[in-house]
């Protein structure tokens, strides 16, 4: 993340923005957090976050399960570390072997650091990485890829929500190594994600590729890692970094959107009835919705990232003929299908609520709001309608297109 001139308080000596993320969310400079409780919950986001929670307790199995897969993270990245390149920053000696063989001696990828740090993940950045659906979401069920990289965020979280806390001296001091370990890792999760087939190209051209519709659950993880990697290594305020992202990790992201077809996925097919309202999601529209957010927070990337490096942007907006993501309220709700209760939701949390989704595209609303381009006859107030339920997320991206691509202003005003 570039210095920006009004969060430059939040950076350290350092350079780091460990505490932006609660910096942010609660308004104030990072010298009053010491007071507060954490992050108050809101309409938009109705799960407050306190820096003292104590997550649920998992079974005995559960633990032993996080157990054998912290194993599996371990060995996937030891075989990584053998050919990986990339330095673990560009002022650091440390190769990836002796950060990871670091991190694992402290402790990150035990079973109970695994449980521990991917609900913190789960409860205080979804609101960051809004493409989790959390009512149906399972850690125990993630993949190893993305399992590593909500570990790794949840190591920020730990650092972000603890460090400007009053905690004992011991408590402080292993919260701030654990988050070193986690970033000196960082490089090595990104090597590790980014060799998968879905984001390397030469393999992305001869793999058989899901349609959106089809789109099978290790795909939409591979792409929730990514993100969120990505997202992390951003933070690090790294040039270096963030030109490898740029040229080689943005691109691989956006062609595995393009051959997934997300770029294109609509709430509804051509042709078929619009239904105003219902009441739960079905998994075809729950996997539309979350095509639709991860469609969204790789093209917020791109436009991120086109600030950061100043070229041009890789995403079209023109191309971006998805939907827009409903709104926070609807996404949350309970399912229309049988699942399991989360240990992370309460049921009363969850109203019983219609779900209303938006129609209108990012490419329409940007041209009706900026442009010439008048809303259809007849239809005017349907548009505004509109986006009353497009969520935050929908309404940011719109500004970051607005902002990212000036030339998608200049349309004809059509007669």
């Amino acid at each position: 993340m570039a210095t920006i001139p009004f969060l430059v308080n939040y950076y350290g000596i350092n350079r780091s923005c460990s505490n932006l993320y609660l910096a942010l969310e609660m308004g104030r400079p990072v010298r009053d957090l010491s007071i507060s409780p954490g992050c108050a919950p809101s309409p938009v986001y109705p799960y407050g976050g306190n820096n003292n929670t104590n997550t649920p307790e998992s079974s005995p199995e559960v633990l032993a399960d996080f157990t054998a897969r912290g194993a599996e993270i371990l060995e996937s990245l030891r075989i990584t570390a053998t050919t990986c390149s990339l330095s673990s920053s560009s002022s650091s000696t440390t190769t990836a072997s002796t950060a990871l063989e670091t991190a694992a001696t402290a402790g990150i990828f035990s079973g109970a650091s695994i449980d521990r740090l991917a609900q913190s993940y789960i409860y205080h950045l979804q609101r960051h990485f809004p493409f989790v659906h959390r009512p149906t979401f399972r850690v125990a069920a993630a993949s190893i890829p993305l399992l590593l990289a909500m570990i790794l965020a949840g190591c920020v979280v730990d650092a972000t929500y603890e460090s400007p806390l009053p905690v004992p001296s011991d408590r402080a001091t292993s919260v701030a190594s654990s988050l070193q370990l986690a970033v000196d890792c960082f490089d090595l999760a990104e090597d590790l994600i980014f060799r998968l087939p879905l984001l390397n190209l030469k393999d992305l051209a001869k793999s058989h590729i899901h349609s959106h519709s089809q789109t099978a659950a290790i795909e939409t993880d591979t792409l929730m890692a990514a993100i969120i990697i990505v997202s992390l290594q951003i933070g690090r305020n790294d040039s270096a970094i963030r030109r490898r992202l740029r040229r080689l990790r943005l691109p691989a992201l956006a062609d595995a959107a393009r051959a997934l077809g997300l770029f294109g996925v609509a709430h509804r097919d051509p042709g078929t009835r619009d239904e105003d309202q219902w009441l739960g999601w079905d998994s075809t529209r729950l996997q539309k919705e979350i095509s639709i957010r991860l469609a969204t927070s790789i093209f917020l990337l791109d436009c991120q990232l086109t600030g950061c490096t100043c070229v041009t942007p890789y995403i079209a907006v023109e191309e971006l003929t998805r939907g827009l993501p409903c709104s926070e309220s609807s996404f949350i709700m309970k399912t229309g299908f049988p699942t399991a209760p989360s240990p992370l939701e309460d049921p009363s949390s969850i109203a019983d609520i219609p779900v209303s989704l938006p129609t209108v595209t990012l490419v329409e609303t940007i041209r009706i709001l900026v442009a010439e381009t008048e809303a259809p006859s007849g239809s005017e107030s349907s548009f505004w309608l509109q986006l009353q339920s497009i969520s935050v997320l929908g309404l940011f991206t719109v500004v970051a297109g607005m902002f990212s691509h000036p030339n998608i202003h200049a349309v004809p005003k059509q007669s």
